[in-house]
């Protein structure tokens, strides 16, 4: 299996590239609490400043900042198309999030993730299906009792001689799945993992704490992997 590598970057110099598949990891807890307000007003669309007033969770409007402007970003770069014309609008019917230039989707293909302030996210060409899925793992938890919950039976057993990394590794994987086939998650919680990726191409790693899972419909060839790791890639100035 493909194993990533993040390639540690000290501003956004990762949309300069205009490549894609591309994949990005970044720390939202490094958005000072003070300048939410400001940088919703500077980066998000009037429809996305109208949810995110609605978000009473600070972590939650960090992440939210973060992916919409490092996103948009990326795709304003890549398409040469003027950063204010875009939004990012979740479509409930596909259960995608989807890039809209002047109120229309365009052909790329989306998928984010976020936990414990970290946001993990995927650009591909609409010719790839791609998902994914970031989790912290937290140590305390009884994992195994999950697992017997809601895993499949077979699965269930097997990590009964694992460490709790690989329970994190297929709860990642399982998300992932739910996401690309556009199915509950209970669903397919309870389904053989190994079995429902036999038809697509899918990675899993470790960034210090957290898991994560990428599942894609092509194989990973040319892709790019950044760890966006500078406190200011937000252009957090008051200029």
């Amino acid at each position: 299996m493909f194993k990533p590598i993040f390639t540690p970057i000290e501003d956004l110099c990762f949309i300069k590239h205009k490549k894609h598949p591309c994949y990005a990891l970044y720390n939202a807890n490094n958005i000072d609490e003070n300048d939410i307000a400001f940088l919703a007003a500077k980066f998000l669309h009037e429809n996305e400043q109208n949810i995110i007033k609605r978000r009473k969770n600070i972590v939650a409007k960090k992440e939210y900042i973060a992916s919409r402007f490092l996103i948009k970003s990326y795709i304003s770069e890549h398409l040469a198309i003027s950063y204010q014309t875009l939004q990012l609008s979740f479509d409930t019917e596909s259960a995608q999030l989807k890039a809209l230039y002047k109120g229309k989707p365009l052909a790329l293909n989306i998928s984010l993730t976020h936990s414990k302030g970290f946001i993990f996210f995927a650009i591909t060409t609409d010719a790839i299906n791609v998902a994914v899925d970031l989790e912290y793992q937290n140590t305390a938890r009884d994992t195994q009792t999950l697992a017997n919950a809601y895993f499949h039976p077979d699965e269930a057993k097997w990590l009964l001689e694992r460490d709790q990394t690989q329970f994190y590794r297929l709860w990642t994987l399982k998300e992932a799945l739910a996401k690309i086939t556009a199915s509950s998650v209970l669903e397919v919680l309870k389904q053989n993992t190994k079995q429902q990726l036999a038809q697509y191409h899918h990675t899993t790693g470790q960034y210090k704490e957290f898991t994560f899972a990428v599942i894609q419909s092509m194989p990973f060839i040319n892709q790019y992997w950044y760890l966006i790791n500078h406190e200011k890639a937000l252009q957090l100035s008051h200029e």
